[in-house]
């Protein structure tokens, strides 16, 4: 499961105002008066619109053994389809950082988010079911050439200004020519502390389990840390850096004979920078 940018989602929210009518004895007859509109419904107005949120990415990938690199640039889209229901798609390209080396297309994404709980609850706890696909890379790019399919939950609950989420998914793997990786889950726990409203920083620790990933029915567990610090620039826009490191890396082969950028930690080492940004 990729970095993945997530979407935000509404409560649906009704206010009702009635004039009220003033029977006192007067002179003048009588008035109705008017009410302004509730500060919290103006409030709530404004934040559910829909706002889509983009973000590109940068990430250089470096071979622990023969210090070779792999640049592989990312692009994200998300938004709410509707009250309790999101969406990201996200589409990659890279290449080897050699002469010669021109960007090849790899693979897509598009994954939906459905709040199963109705948004958070008293104890500022959410509930999501994740379920998407991935589609094929093409046949001169860096990606497989698999369909995939993937479900998943992701739980999220904020301290004060820490907050902590888990997830698991599974991916249903299809046919392919070009990998030999026959099961792919992916368990995520995420920390971020927030210093101040533009500042935060945080840890991602996924625990990744897969079959055929190198070779052939050959099992390879292992875990995958990032670090990272995000800065707010402005109203609508957003910077993150950060870096990856795996407790397992790839002994031999190429990065062109790699084909899972999604796990492209198992490689080597990277740093990466994204900017996001709303409108």
């Amino acid at each position: 499961m990729r970095n993945i940018l997530m979407a935000l989602f509404c409560f649906s929210l009704t206010f009702k105002s009635y004039g009220l009518v003033n029977y006192s004895k007067s002179n003048k007859s009588q008035s109705t008066l008017k009410v302004r509109p509730s500060k919290v419904s103006k409030s709530f107005s404004k934040k559910s619109s829909t706002r889509i949120v983009f973000d590109i990415e940068s990430e250089t990938f470096t071979n622990r053994n023969s210090r070779d690199k792999f640049d592989l640039y990312k692009f994200h889209v998300g938004s709410q389809i509707s009250n309790g229901i999101g969406f990201y798609l996200k589409t990659e390209m890279g290449a080897p950082d050699e002469e010669g080396e021109s960007l090849g297309f790899g693979n897509s994404e598009f994954v939906t988010m459905i709040d199963w709980v109705g948004g958070r609850n008293q104890n500022n706890a959410s509930l999501y079911v994740l379920a998407g696909f991935v589609l094929p890379g093409s046949s001169d790019g860096v990606g497989h050439d698999r369909n995939d399919q993937m479900l998943g939950l992701v739980t999220q609950r904020n301290f004060g200004l820490l907050s902590a989420s888990a997830s698991f998914v599974h991916y249903f793997l299809g046919e392919s020519e070009n990998t030999s990786l026959s099961s792919y889950d992916r368990a995520e726990v995420k920390v971020s502390y927030s210093f101040s409203s533009l500042v935060r920083m945080g840890l991602d620790v996924s625990f990744i389990s897969t079959t055929g990933l190198v070779i052939s029915g050959e099992s390879n567990s292992f875990t995958e840390y990032s670090p990272y610090l995000h800065v707010v620039l402005g109203q609508r826009s957003n910077l993150k850096i950060g870096a990856k490191y795996s407790s397992k890396n790839l002994d031999g082969g190429s990065f062109s004979d790699f084909r899972q950028w999604d796990l492209g930690s198992f490689t080597g080492n990277s740093i990466y920078a994204s900017l996001g940004f709303s409108i």
